[in-house]
C-alpha cells in the first residue's frame, strides 16, 4: 500500500514491563535475528530533534486523533553526530510510512538556527527541498529532543521489525543534539517498555505467538507527545536560534 509514493506499513505499539520484556527478548533471540547495528549490549540509542511550526501542529493533531499528518525530525544514531538523517513521518490512517535522506552538518546547523537556509537548496534530496519550503512557510523550527535505548530484533518474512524502546528521556535545556550537554530527563518509569511491532503486509502467526504476554493491548503512544508534554512542563524560550529551557513556577 502507497500513499502519495510513500510505501506504509502496519504499526503496533504496547506498554509492556521490563519482566515481560525479558520473556518476549529470550524467545525472539531463539528464533528471529537481532538488528545488524545493536552493540555488544544489544541496543543502540536512538537521539531524535523534532521540528515544530509556531503553533504546534504535529503535537495538536496527534493528541486529537487526526488520520493523516505527518512530522519531521532529525535522527542521531550512538550518539555519532556524524551520521545525522532528516526522516519525515506519514500517519495515514493505521499506516505509517516514513522517508529519509542523509543531512551534513552544515545542513543541520541551518536548519537549527534557521539562517542560510538556502544550503537545502543545493541538496540532491528533494526532502530537503521541501523542508525548506516548510520553514518558510510554516516557520518550522526545533522543538523537543526524544532520547531512548533501542532494542531491535528483525524477521526477513513479512519485513518485521520488532524494537523495545527503554529509558525514555526527554532533552530539556539547549537542544543542539550534537552537543553533549543537552540535560535530559526520564520521561516514563523504567520500569516502562515501549515495544513497537512493524511489518509490512501481514505478521507471520509464529511472530505474533512469540509476542503474547498477559495483559499486552495496543496502544497510541507517541514518544513525542510524552517528551513535548515535559518541555512544556519545564517552560522553553526561543532566542536568535539558540533553544535553552527556563524553569517556569508551577
Amino acid at each position: 500500500m502507497e500513499y502519495k509514493g510513500v510505501a506504509l506499513r502496519h504499526e503496533k505499539k504496547y506498554y509492556i514491563s521490563t519482566a515481560a520484556q525479558g520473556q518476549i527478548s529470550h524467545r525472539l533471540k531463539h528464533t528471529i535475528k537481532r538488528d545488524e547495528n545493536v552493540g555488544e549490549d544489544g541496543v543502540y540509542t536512538v537521539t531524535s530533534l523534532y521540528l515544530e511550526d509556531m503553533y504546534d501542529s504535529s503535537y495538536f493533531e496527534k493528541t486529537a486523533g487526526i488520520l493523516t499528518r505527518y512530522k519531521y525530525r532529525i535522527r542521531m544514531y550512538k550518539n555519532d553526530p556524524r551520521k545525522l538523517t532528516l526522516e519525515k513521518k506519514l500517519k495515514y490512517g493505521e499506516y505509517i510510512g516514513k522517508v529519509s535522506c542523509l543531512l551534513s552538518m552544515d545542513e543541520y546547523r541551518a536548519i537549527f538556527s534557521g539562517n542560510k537556509l538556502e544550503i537545502l537548496l543545493d541538496s540532491k534530496y528533494g526532502l530537503l527541498h521541501e523542508l525548506f519550503v516548510e520553514i518558510r512557510t510554516k516557520r518550522l523550527a526545533p522543538k523537543v529532543v526524544v532520547e531512548y535505548d533501542r532494542e531491535v530484533f528483525v524477521a526477513e518474512q513479512g519485513n518485521v521489525r520488532i524494537t523495545f524502546d527503554k529509558r525514555l528521556r526527554a532533552g530539556i535545556s539547549n537542544l543542539d543534539i550534537t552537543k553533549e550537554d543537552v540535560n535530559k530527563i526520564s520521561a516514563i518509569s523504567e520500569d516502562r517498555i515501549i515495544m513497537e511491532v512493524k511489518y509490512d503486509a501481514y505478521l507471520p502467526s509464529y511472530v505474533r505467538d512469540l509476542l503474547t504476554v498477559p495483559g499486552r493491548d495496543n496502544m497510541s503512544i507517541s514518544k513525542y507527545t510524552i517528551c513535548a508534554d515535559l518541555e512544556k512542563l519545564y517552560g522553553g524560550c526561543f532566542n536568535n536560534g539558540q533553544h535553552t529551557i527556563v524553569p517556569r513556577h508551577i
